[in-house]
């Protein structure tokens, strides 16, 4: 009796100790979020994305309402259906009821979801490495790693922490299910999926690496069996997904096998690159290209890890190793896909937010059996801790607003038009054209084909009054770019100056044809018609308005008279 007592006790003590471990590492976590991104409250649009996803479509995101939209459309809303993103658009519109003016609630929606994902890192290295101090370590690492920050400063880099926020949980659930079984677990497993789906269609390959877990770590007697009984909820969920999915994309972009593969390889150096910055995250920038970003840190990651393996070959984990080596690749890789592959495309960092857990099970692998509470042992974690977090400190504020983003990514992506472009594009808001002009003409000689970079050139002529240049420009956008609402938008601003009304109302029309949701068509067109003695039909454009929930400029209720 006396034995089961102390054992009781012991265990007692030990529970005890985890919670202590688990509340003082939680704690650590938030606030090592709140001080590296605390600030990040206050951040201005970047105008890479955000202002597309959330400025423009201010008028969808304040009313709940239309959460129907999330799911019937692209997430961008537009006529080129590139992406079907519901959850990402959901949370958008859940931040919206606190305030579509500030971005305060996207901010702190973001800092929420890292701190989140940061305790699931936690609680599944746990699980999979039987050691919870290297498992705090890597959590810790995980919320303070400035190849990360990307995912957090920058609000639409929440698909990537919101898709790893799903994951990780669905694939607790598979772990819980696989120790206790029961359908509680399996069904929790597969509401965890679908919502990951939901989120980024990459997570398909997220099979891949549960049956990697169930044929590496696992290994039932009955492994197949339960891998079908799991297909056949992923096979119902992927269906569910592509009836939906094919619903909302009238328009979408397609995709050849061939293009796939091709993309695929030719971005398959990247792989060194996003090495690289995970273990010495000293050249991050926020739009790299493959061309301006280095090797020489992959390389030598490469040869370290290999160096390690053949070190600890006798004691390391090759199982753990393996099955991180099969979730670092199964989701780094979708990320190289793209439909055109002569187009230059951008390796943004929060790509790794997902797949660096996977270099943390590989770690894991090659840690085993080490001593993880030695004095040496800590010392390196924290001083690797205080590096990284120091790194992101002067990282962070790159993401603070559009002229300091942009500025950035046309210092550190010297051959990516789009960051030249889009520097000039924010030095014609600011109201410095000569040198937005400048930025232009780099774009276009880098790209001849850039989209926008006509459009805005257009703009700077039409702001001189060379309307006969202009008209040139805005043509030619169109043609390189016809699906641009935007290029047909200022080319009916265009023929209004030149009181060609007809040709105005076409061009406007098109506006709206490739996006319903642009205001300034709708308002342009009512007055438009209005001018021309065209009530009923301005009045027709009034009532979309109303119904659409956007905002009408009260001179023209006064105008119109309803």
């Amino acid at each position: 009796m006396k034995n089961k007592a102390k054992k009781q006790e012991k265990k007692k003590n030990q529970t005890g100790s985890r919670d202590w471990y688990a509340l003082i590492l939680f704690t650590v976590i938030l606030m090592a979020v709140l001080l590296l991104y605390g600030r990040t409250v206050e951040y201005d649009y970047t105008y890479l994305d955000d202002n597309e996803l959330i400025l423009k479509n201010q008028h969808i995101l304040r009313h709940l309402g239309n959460l129907a939209y999330a799911f019937q459309e692209d997430v961008f809303f537009s006529f080129s259906d590139a992406y079907y993103r519901p959850m990402l658009t959901t949370s958008f519109l859940i931040d919206g009821q606190f305030g579509v003016h500030t971005l305060v609630p996207f901010h702190v929606s973001n800092l929420i979801i890292h701190v989140l994902c940061a305790w699931l890192v936690f609680v599944l290295l746990r699980k999979l490495t039987q050691n919870r101090h290297m498992a705090g370590f890597f959590a810790v690492l995980f919320a303070v790693h400035p190849v990360l920050s990307q995912a957090v400063a920058w609000v639409p880099g929440r698909n990537d922490s919101l898709l790893a926020l799903f994951v990780l949980a669905a694939f607790l659930s598979l772990l819980v299910y696989m120790e206790k079984k029961g359908w509680f677990f399996y069904l929790s497993h597969m509401f965890f999926f679908v919502l990951a789906l939901f989120t980024k269609e990459t997570v398909l390959l997220f099979v891949f690496v549960c049956m990697a877990y169930l044929l590496l770590i696992v290994r039932p007697q009955n492994v197949w069996r339960i891998i079908m009984k799991l297909g056949l909820g992923w096979s119902l969920a992927t269906g569910l997904y592509l009836i939906m999915r094919s619903i909302a994309m009238v328009h979408p972009i397609q995709y050849s096998f061939r293009e796939m593969f091709l993309s695929t390889w030719i971005s398959l150096p990247a792989l060194l690159q996003f090495l690289g910055k995970i273990f010495f995250p000293f050249n991050l920038s926020v739009l790299p290209t493959m061309l301006d970003t280095t090797y020489l840190y992959g390389i030598g990651v490469v040869l370290l890890l290999t160096l390690a393996c053949w070190y600890k070959r006798k004691t390391l984990d090759w199982r753990m190793v393996a099955l991180g080596g099969v979730w670092f690749l199964m989701f780094i890789i979708p990320s190289f896909i793209r439909p055109n592959a002569d187009i230059m495309v951008n390796f943004l960092e929060h790509r790794t937010y997902l797949p660096i857990i996977g270099i943390f099970l590989i770690a894991g692998g090659l840690l085993r059996g080490a001593a993880v509470t030695s004095r040496v042992f800590i010392i390196a974690a924290a001083s690797v801790i205080l590096l990284m977090s120091i790194v992101n400190w002067f990282h962070v504020p790159h993401f603070q607003n559009r002229l300091v983003f942009w500025n950035n990514a046309a210092s550190n992506s010297p051959n990516s038009p789009l960051a030249q472009r889009n520097l000039g594009a924010m030095l014609y808001l600011d109201g410095d054209k000569d040198r937005a002009a400048h930025y232009f003409r780099k774009a276009l000689a880098l790209n001849p084909f850039e989209p926008m970079a006509n459009m805005n050139l257009g703009l700077i002529a039409m702001d001189q009054n060379n309307l006969a240049l202009a008209e040139s420009l805005f043509v030619r956008e169109a043609t390189i770019n016809p699906y641009y609402a935007n290029a047909y938008f200022n080319l009916g601003i265009l023929h209004y100056k030149k009181g060609q009304a007809d040709q105005a109302a076409a061009a406007w029309e098109r506006t709206l044809q490739l996006d319903a949701n642009f205001e300034a068509a709708y308002i342009n067109l009512i007055v438009l018609l209005y001018e021309n003695q065209r009530i009923e039909p301005a009045k027709a454009y009034m009532r979309i308005l109303r119904s659409r929930n956007m905002a009408i400029p009260a001179e023209l209720i006064r105008l119109v008279g309803f």
